[in-house]
């Protein structure tokens, strides 16, 4: 059996964001996802995920940092997470 997350059964829209060019091989983006109640649509608030991305090893992965914050519909802050990510691209 699974937990449920901490705000409990959760729907999330695609998100929404623009990203820009901070360096040389440097990048900052910025995506909004909807957040609601999986049980009966109540607007829960949104996600707000800021990535902080180094383009690296001659160009073929990207490594960095992320901070994921759930907002309420009155944009306080209910919950902050941060990490780091690296990603490879597939080839065929």
């Amino acid at each position: 059996m699974q937990a449920p997350p901490p705000f409990g059964n959760l729907l999330e829209t695609t998100g929404h964001g623009a990203w820009e060019q901070t360096g040389k091989n440097a990048f900052e983006a910025f995506f909004r996802f909807l957040v609601q109640d999986a049980s009966d649509g109540v607007a829960i608030g949104t996600d707000n995920v800021r990535l902080w991305l180094t383009l690296a090893h001659g160009g073929d992965n990207l490594i960095g940092t992320f901070q994921s914050q759930v907002k309420d519909t009155a944009e306080t802050v209910l919950l902050t997470v941060t990490g780091t990510f690296s990603a490879i691209p597939i080839t065929v």
